[in-house]
């Protein structure tokens, strides 16, 4: 809880950033329940299609809106964690290599394994 704390007050920007996008994300998946209680109090009721069409259109609006702002709020906190961890490596991370690495740091070589793969099961010897 510590770390938490500490990489959130780090950067004070994009936590607030981050907070926003989170409340915004929240606020847009209320949406759906709200989008069947219109169509059962007003579709079902009265039965005019154009109703249906405008409820479902502004629906599928909030549902891309919705999945944008998550994707957002996910590199935004990736960004965050990002930083902080390479504020935590010291210089010796880098003089020492890692003798096996796992296949993820295999495809995507790094100067360092983050993943501490010299214990992983799916090690391959470089």
């Amino acid at each position: 809880m510590k770390e938490l704390l500490r990489r959130l007050f780090q950067s004070p920007r994009i936590s607030l950033e981050l907070l926003a996008i989170s409340l915004v994300a929240n606020l847009l998946a209320l949406a759906s329940p709200i989008f069947v209680m219109l169509v059962l109090g007003r579709y079902v009721t009265h039965g005019i299609d154009a109703t249906l069409i405008t409820l479902s259109f502004g629906m599928l609006l909030a549902i891309i809106m919705e999945f944008l702002f998550r994707l957002l709020r996910l590199r935004l906190a990736r960004g965050l964690s990002v930083q902080a961890n390479i504020n935590l490596v010291t210089w010796d991370d880098f003089q020492q290599p890692r003798a096996a690495i796992c296949a993820p740091c295999w495809m995507f070589p790094l100067r360092f394994c983050f993943c501490a793969c010299s214990i992983c099961s799916m090690s391959l010897w470089v």
